[in-house]
């Protein structure tokens, strides 16, 4: 988990649409560590916004965290489903397997670029081994194929689950 003092700015993103599908536990350290605001003009036009900082860094490490240990999950219940021939569960832990897919893909290459920060600018790096601080755009995301990606394809194809996509062109475009 990284410091909380490892960032020296404050940022703050407009809320996109896929973070209000995430379910974020109510215990009080995730909920102490997601800091937001409203802002704009009248109150039914105000936009939410998600503040990235050294007093929210851990709640964003916990995010990619928790979207890699539900995939994990969903992939073995998928797997565990086919192996006891049980199409239905099957067919529902697959379906999960894709919206955690489409979940962390969306977070990943959110233009807000947080995960690309979390790895490179803080300790949670050492988590997917070492890496240089200093990694431009592309080379991050040549990285990030090699490792994080490889890994969660490597658990998505465990589960039983099949790609429409060659994996290649699985985690290709950024999102906003």
């Amino acid at each position: 988990m990284p410091e909380a003092n490892e960032l020296s700015d404050t940022h703050w993103f407009d809320a996109p649409t896929w973070f209000g599908l995430i379910s974020i536990p109510p215990d009080s350290f995730t909920r102490k560590g997601l800091r937001t605001r409203k802002q704009g003009g009248p109150t039914d036009k105000q936009v939410m916004q998600l503040e990235f900082s050294s007093k929210t860094v851990q709640f964003w490490a916990w995010l990619l965290g928790r979207l890699i240990m539900l995939l994990e999950s969903d992939a073995t219940e998928a797997q565990r489903m086919k192996e006891k021939e049980n199409m239905l569960g099957f067919k529902d832990a697959v379906a999960r397997v894709s919206d955690q897919c489409l979940m962390l893909f969306r977070y990943i290459y959110w233009k807000a670029d947080i995960v690309k920060t979390l790895l490179t600018k803080t300790t949670l790096a050492s988590t997917f081994g070492k890496l240089p601080r200093n990694l431009d755009g592309a080379l991050f995301f040549q990285y990030l194929h090699r490792n994080l990606i490889s890994y969660i394809l490597q658990v998505v194809r465990a589960s039983g689950f099949s790609f429409m996509l060659p994996p290649n062109q699985l985690f290709e475009h950024r999102c906003v």
